[in-house]
């Protein structure tokens, strides 16, 4: 991507006429809101020498602003550096010479220009929110077990899910109960039950009415045996890597896509690239350091699953566990019945997961981990373990309130998810509650 396309996407989508500000550097280029004047890009060729690289060739960057969290992290990745001429604790800049993806550049921009808008006060509904999180906490200051509070977001996205699902040979009758049905389960929704339970009780509405729910398991199927065809080069990349641990965290987060609930089209040649982007499409930051010396201060491991496909990805995450930290005993949890396309026995068995850890399910059907409705073995294990690596956003959502030791793995799909930790779409993200 050069800097002519830039301006043409800002154009069309902002408005944004570059202006030139400088006679002594006549080439950089600034990008600025119409309404405030605030820059949230600058375009700038420079010596290489001059932002630390290797020789004086002229490079061409762009300057975008993010939050500094963020920049810690996208520094860790192959080209983002230092904002040149802008205070670092607010800025980076961009390689333009294809080491980053035009969809990362693109969404980092967009989020530059978000973040330079002018903002608005909290309005009453966020304090209230915010009211609402804090009646979590009880006298003692302890926090109640209570899951995500819901979100419009949510419900949007599970209702768009949910009219998808319905058979096009259904009779009028069997719509409209079924809508209704639907309706009445998500107004009389609690701020206590999170998205994941609620795709269970419609489920079994459509089941009750429909005679069925969609079944995933010719998909499922086919992205085991996809993956599993891909495992021999992945094994070597693995190999020769410098650090294989991190390596296989990274394909593990960006397999986190073969979502056929959060994600509408599931694309091979998408996934194909994030295979092979795995180094840009993931930010682990500080929180890897963690997790290694907390792997290697435990016993026992939990490892919760998500989708079918990735857990090959996931199983090459495990094996390396297991090589680096052999005193670890590994155990996985995945779903003691068919949900969307999450793992069950049957995937574990076809995948050969069992050879890595020892594989137990859950006792339920709700994607995530919904901890009152896990059977009496599986929650024995949850709380035998030292540290719980959680796969998903499903997994985030059920448990992200509970204060046990959990890393979360997930690639961020869901425009909520997206704005909480301020990355781009489909960007993995190692966090620890």
């Amino acid at each position: 991507m050069d800097r002519q396309d830039i301006f043409d996407y800002v154009k069309k989508k902002y408005g944004t006429e570059p202006e030139y500000l400088w006679k002594k550097y006549s080439s950089y280029a600034v990008l600025r809101h119409q309404d405030n004047g605030k820059w949230y890009g600058i375009l700038m060729d420079v010596p290489g020498n001059k932002l630390g690289l290797s020789g004086e060739d002229i490079v061409d960057i762009l300057d975008v602003k993010c939050e500094p969290a963020m920049i810690g992290l996208l520094r860790q990745s192959p080209g983002f550096l230092p904002g040149y001429h802008m205070n670092k604790n607010h800025w980076i800049s961009i390689l333009l010479d294809g080491t980053v993806s035009e969809d990362k550049i693109l969404d980092l921009l967009d989020m530059s220009f978000t973040h330079t808008t002018n903002k608005k006060r909290n309005s009453g509904q966020q304090q209230l929110l915010q009211n609402l999180q804090q009646l979590a906490l009880t006298k003692s200051g302890r926090i109640k077990f209570m899951s995500t509070l819901l979100r419009s977001e949510c419900l949007q996205c599970l209702t768009e899910s949910q009219l998808r699902s319905i058979p096009q040979e259904a009779g009028e009758e069997q719509k409209l109960a079924f809508l209704q049905g639907m309706f009445e389960i998500l107004s009389k929704a609690s701020a206590e039950v999170c998205a994941p339970v609620l795709v269970r009780d419609i489920d079994e509405l459509n089941r009750k009415i429909f005679g069925r729910v969609r079944d995933y398991s010719e998909e499922k199927y086919y992205y085991n045996q996809l993956m599993l065809e891909k495992e021999p080069e992945i094994r070597k990349i693995i190999h020769r890597a410098e650090d294989p641990l991190r390596k296989t965290l990274q394909f593990s987060l960006v397999g986190n896509y073969i979502d056929f609930s959060a994600v509408k089209n599931v694309e091979e040649a998408y996934l194909e690239k994030l295979l092979k982007d795995v180094e840009q499409s993931c930010v682990l930051g500080e929180t890897y350091e963690m997790l290694k010396r907390d792997l290697s201060n435990s016993r026992e491991l939990l490892f919760l699953t998500d989708n079918a496909g990735e857990g090959v990805l996931d199983k090459l995450f495990l094996e390396v566990i297991g090589e680096t930290y052999p005193q670890l005993n590994l155990k996985v949890l995945v779903k003691g019945k068919p949900v969307l396309n999450d793992v069950t026995r049957e995937d574990a068995l076809q995948i050969g997961l069992q050879k890595t850890a020892e594989v137990y399910d859950n006792g339920n059907g709700i994607t995530g981990t919904w901890l009152p409705e896990l059977s009496s073995e599986a929650k024995a294990i949850w709380d035998n373990a030292d540290v719980i690596i959680s796969k998903g956003q499903a997994n985030y959502e059920t448990l992200r309130l509970n204060r046990r030791n959990i890393y979360f793995i997930f690639l961020c799909k869901c425009k909520m998810f997206c704005e909480n930790f301020r990355v781009p779409r489909f960007t993995g993200v190692l966090v620890h509650k």
